[in-house]
């Protein structure tokens, strides 16, 4: 039992990667609907800045699409695996212009 005023850490390193819900949990899919996330928080509990996220990611793709003709990996990523953060350290791309 935690005592007053003790700090709490949640980890969601692993969201959206439950086999019992997804198939291929390790895959990315890009076009994997991830509905029931909790990242943003929901209703009044909502992040104020989830729409500007959000809509930063679709501005950011949809001008990736238009200049790029194909996106191919190079060479193996790199992962940062540290409780909370975990992501990619570097990930070698070669992108052709269209």
């Amino acid at each position: 039992m935690l005592g007053k005023h003790e700090k709490v850490l949640v980890l969601i390193g692993s969201a959206g990667r439950d086999p019992l819900v997804w198939d291929e949990p390790e895959r990315f899919d890009i076009r994997r609907k991830i509905t029931q996330q909790v990242g943003y928080g929901a209703g009044v509990h909502g992040c104020v800045a989830q729409m500007m996220a959000r809509l930063e990611g679709e501005v950011f793709f949809r001008a990736l699409a238009t200049q790029v003709d194909r996106l191919e990996v190079t060479g193996p990523s790199t992962l940062r695996l540290h409780p909370g953060l975990r992501g990619l350290v570097s990930l070698p791309l070669a992108l052709t212009g269209k």
